[in-house]
This record gives structure tokens, sequence and C-alpha cells, in this order.
């Protein structure tokens, strides 16, 4: 499985329509909001690394009111429970 943290300024500040169209994209477990030089925080659980490039370039970067991505990518992770299982990654 592969987890990437997707880190997103917006156009505009329609925030709670862009958060609803971002969750909306497969393989988008969580999108949040955040303060500080980001605008969204957006969290990608997914099979493999051709899903993740697709969902990114693909869906996100087109999104309206996506203005600027970046993309970080977890080498592993540890966690209490099954990730797999608990998101129900295919």
């Amino acid at each position: 499985m592969v987890n990437a943290f997707v880190l997103i300024n917006i156009e505009g500040k329609n925030i709670r329509e862009i958060a609803k169209n971002l969750i909306d994209v497969n393989g988008v477990t969580e999108v949040y909001p955040v303060a500080g030089e980001f605008d969204f925080i957006v969290v990608i659980r997914v099979r493999d690394n051709a899903k993740l490039s697709r969902i990114i370039t693909e869906e996100i970067i087109h999104k309206e009111g996506v203005r600027h991505t970046k993309t970080l990518f977890a080498f592993d992770a540890y966690s209490n429970v099954d990730l797999e299982q608990a998101f129900h990654i295919q």
C-alpha cells in the first residue's frame, strides 16, 4: 500500500466546496483544511505508485480551485490498526 500526503494551496476561499470535490476522488481517504503555508492536507491510500500518479496528475491538479500541490509519500507506515483493512485498499 502507498500512503501519500498532498499539500495543497487553493485559489479563492471556497474551502468547503473544494474539500468536497477532493474527497470524492477515488483513493483520497481524508481531507484536512489546515492553517499555515498550505490550505489542505489530503491523504491518499492506494495499492501502488501508478495509481497514486494517476490520481495526482489526472485528477487532483485539475480540480477547480487547486493552485499548487506538493506530494509527500511515506516509506512505511506504523499503526495500531490494519490500514489496508480499515480503508479497504484494493
